[in-house]
This record gives C-alpha cells, structure tokens and sequence, in this order.
C-alpha cells in the first residue's frame, strides 16, 4: 500500500522549493508563516489603536 500522507515531510526535502518561476512551501512553514503574520498584524493593530 502507497503511503498518502502528505503531512510527513522526509529528512531530505526543503521547506522552501523554488521550481518553474514559483514558490513552494511545505505545509509546516506555511502554518508557522501565516501563525507569525497574524501575530504581527494583531500587535500591529493594537498599537495603532492606542496611538490614536
């Protein structure tokens, strides 16, 4: 049987691949990306709010 989980990365693949013009990430550093931007995008929106 094929293992079909995409989630399992192997030791031996990049987290960042870039291929044909495009970037790919796995889906781990995506999640850690998206996870830092919005932490950054609520600190930011709450120091704007009190320099208001």
């Amino acid at each position: 049987m094929k293992n079909t989980d995409h989630n399992t990365i192997s030791e031996g693949k990049k987290e960042i691949c870039f291929h044909e013009g495009r970037i790919y990430f796995t889906k781990h550093l995506e999640r850690k990306l998206f996870f830092f931007l919005t932490i950054l995008m609520l600190i930011l929106g709450i120091v704007s709010y009190i320099s208001v």
